[in-house]
C-alpha cells in the first residue's frame, strides 16, 4: 500500500485555526479563556517539535512563539496578527 504524504505542519494549521477562533470573542481581561489558548499552543509546538516538523516550518513556529508572547502580555491584536502570519507561512493542504 503506498504511503500518504501530508505536508508537514498539518496538525499545527489545526491548532493555529481553532487558536484563531477561540480569540474572535475573548476579551484581555479574560484571563482563563487567553490561558487556554496560550497553553493549546504550547501543545502544538511541543506536538510539532515531538514528530520532528519545527525545521520544516520554522517560520510558522516562530510566529506561533511571537504569538504566545502576545498572549501572555495580553496584547490579543497582535496574537491574531501573528497567528493569521503563522497560517500564510504553512504549505498549502492538499484538497
Amino acid at each position: 500500500m503506498p504511503a500518504i504524504a501530508l505536508p508537514p505542519g498539518r496538525r499545527l494549521r489545526t491548532d493555529i485555526e481553532a487558536a484563531l477562533r477561540n480569540l474572535e470573542n475573548v476579551s484581555p481581561e479574560d484571563s482563563a479563556a487567553v490561558g487556554k489558548v496560550h497553553d493549546d499552543l504550547r501543545g502544538a509546538l511541543a506536538h510539532t517539535a515531538a514528530i520532528g516538523e519545527t525545521s520544516q516550518v520554522f517560520t510558522s513556529v516562530n510566529a506561533v512563539r511571537i504569538a504566545e508572547q502576545c498572549l501572555r502580555a495580553c496584547l490579543l491584536t497582535q496574537a491574531r496578527a501573528a497567528l493569521a502570519e503563522a497560517l500564510r507561512a504553512l504549505p498549502a493542504d492538499p484538497v
